[in-house]
């Protein structure tokens, strides 16, 4: 099957970090990593982790152990984004002041085209309680991921590698 030529820039996905606002359990730390190496993203930052990067991590990481052994640690999250063009805030929340809130599909053409020369932050949050407001603030577009109604919660991980196959 023949693909079309692409008409566009292509976007540098080392211009694209996944940032990991106050990370709880090692382990996803790890698969996240895997799910970035997935998907051909290699820059992962931690925000103020509750945990570190520990065995749990690499067992969990499989072949993106490099990916773990580069990740930044940021003591705040305006340093982490601070030199991004673009900040995508993930929520599964949707509430009066999370409008309007993009798919992982519609918000991807967006973030391809700003990759091209700048940087681009995909913005997670702990994972017993996502991102507070404050940190939804410091965002420049909000995405959720369609699930279904019944049980919306995902493993940050599996948020992480949905997210970046649509880039």
């Amino acid at each position: 099957m023949n693909m079309p030529a692409n008409r566009f820039s292509t976007p540098s996905l080392d211009r694209i970090s996944v940032v990991l606002h106050r990370p709880l359990y090692s382990g996803n730390i790890g698969s996240v990593a895997r799910a970035m190496k997935n998907m051909g993203l290699s820059s992962l930052a931690l925000v103020a982790p509750e945990t570190k990067v520990d065995r749990d991590a690499y067992l969990m990481a499989c072949g993106a152990k490099d990916i773990l052994e580069h990740c930044l640690v940021y003591n705040s999250l305006a340093e982490a984004i601070g030199q991004a063009g673009l900040v995508i805030g993930t929520t599964a929340r949707r509430g009066k002041q999370r409008h309007p809130i993009f798919s992982p599909r519609e918000v991807a053409p967006r973030i391809a085209s700003t990759a091209v020369e700048n940087h681009v932050a995909l913005l997670f949050g702990p994972e017993d309680s996502g991102l507070d407001n404050a940190s939804l603030d410091l965002c420049h577009l909000l995405v959720t991921i369609p699930t279904s109604r019944t049980f919306s919660s995902l493993n940050i991980s599996q948020a992480v590698l949905l997210l970046s196959h649509e880039i």
